[in-house]
């Protein structure tokens, strides 16, 4: 947004009927009133007012300011303000007021008559827009005909600021629905991040950061990062690139434990005026689930906030909550008195198909003394089973035992809301995430 200026002053000199009328000896007040908080507003005396028996005249406070000539010019004399640097404004500083949700008004009085120039010195990293004011005290009421000793500003309507949004999506959930998906152990998880554009090419952004925090059972894959600029629409604006407009930090990882990492984009692309000509930052990671997923319905959470701010400060932003679920299978081997036997090997496959032919198994288990079966991987990790249906097959008899001969149907079945319940989205799953099936030799 452009910067604009309100100003309310008085000619530069007034007619020998308004002088008379003018009381020199009086003080002026001035009120300021903002009801949006985070706003600090500075109050400069810049030009004194004189008089005579003839006229009432302006004069700077500082010769340096070059206003005397701009006094009875409106556009003229904000712009030339606007240019002063604030340590040529500080020896005519006269007060401060800082909004606040407690505090929405501030009135000045004992102020000697002059000129007073409010200047927008700090404000929300969310700011799109600022307008500095000038306002002339006392000045003269054609309506009364008379002086008017006190004046205010509505400060509110001079400054623009928006709160952006953040959402965080699932984008090739098994379940469409993009809070949450459902994958086995090695899938891979396709993650979106959408946070809204702050600040303005006028008023422009220092620092903006996507901070994730990544449960212990996903892994991030950090060559999988694509950012974007889009419009309203979702369309494509512009595609950033990494290491010049962006850069990725991982800022904690270890197996075993949540990974905490960031997108921030650069100091030099937030001078890019053409990044706050876009709606939304959308940045796109993959991650996979790995041997420390949690099981059933706690499932595997995925967090994520906005951290942006300008020259004055920096707000954060906390954004939803995504859930990757997972569950186990496990067996029992028994003889006919129910007996547990050890040594007996299954096998598991997503297609009957794969398990007539015994190809394209995806997990291995070998029952225990205490006849229970733990089915990994290839890698040897315990396999985490999306819901859905697989097959098992006893590959290898226990010492003494003939196979089993039958392909075992094992259904996990769980059902999802829509909305978010005492912590989750499961409304229905195996008892602590865990189908079992049991097999008996005879």
């Amino acid at each position: 947004a452009v910067l604009t200026l309100l100003v309310c002053v008085l000619p530069a000199s007034a007619a020998t009927n308004e002088n008379k009328l003018l009381d020199t000896s009086k003080k002026v007040s001035l009120t300021l009133n903002c009801n949006k908080a985070g706003y600090t507003f500075s109050v400069y005396k810049v030009a004194t007012l004189g008089s005579n028996a003839s006229a009432t005249k302006y004069t700077s406070t500082n010769a340096a300011y070059g206003i005397d000539e701009a006094l009875n010019n409106n556009a003229a004399l904000l712009t030339k303000l606007d240019a002063v640097s604030l340590s040529a404004l500080t020896p005519n500083a006269v007060d401060t007021f800082v909004s606040s949700a407690a505090t929405t008004s501030k009135k000045l009085t004992g102020l000697a008559q002059g000129v007073y120039y409010v200047r927008v010195t700090k404000y929300p990293a969310g700011t799109t827009q600022v307008r500095n004011s000038v306002i002339a005290l006392p000045y003269y009421n054609e309506a009364t005909a008379s002086w008017i000793y006190g004046g205010s500003i509505n400060l509110a309507t001079k400054v623009k600021d928006e709160t952006p949004s953040i959402t965080k999506k699932i984008e090739n959930s098994t379940k469409q629905n993009v809070n949450y998906s459902d994958v086995s152990l090695g899938d891979t998880v396709t993650y979106s991040i959408t946070s809204g554009v702050a600040g303005s090419a006028s008023v422009q952004l220092t620092k903006y950061v996507v901070n994730d925090t990544m449960s212990k059972g996903l892994t991030l894959d950090t060559n999988s990062f694509s950012v974007k600029t889009v419009n309203a629409n979702g369309d494509t604006l512009a595609t950033l690139t990494k290491g010049t407009d962006y850069d990725v930090n991982v800022t904690s990882k270890e197996e075993g434990k949540e990974t905490l990492f960031n997108v921030a984009l650069s100091k030099s692309y937030l001078k890019n005026a053409s990044f706050y000509s876009a709606a939304n930052v959308v940045v796109t990671f993959n991650a996979t689930l790995n041997k420390y997923a949690v099981i059933g319905t706690q499932g595997n959470p995925n967090t994520t906030n906005l951290q942006y701010g300008n020259s004055s400060n920096t707000l954060k932003i906390e954004g939803n909550t995504v859930y990757v679920y997972t569950y186990a299978i496990t067996s029992t081997k028994t003889d006919e008195a129910g007996k547990a036997l050890s040594d007996a090997e299954f096998t598991g496959y997503t297609s009957e198909a794969d398990a007539k032919a015994n190809t394209n198994s995806i997990a291995v288990g070998v029952s225990d003394s205490k006849g229970k079966v733990v089915y990994k991987n290839a890698k040897g990790e315990v396999m985490r089973f999306a819901s859905g249906t697989y097959y098992f097959v006893e590959t290898k008899a226990p010492q003494g035992y003939n196979l089993n001969g039958q392909i075992i149907k094992v259904e996990v079945n769980a059902e999802y809301g829509t909305v978010l319940t005492n912590g989750t989205y499961v409304t229905n799953c195996p008892a602590d995430g865990t189908a079992t099936f049991a097999v008996e030799d005879y």
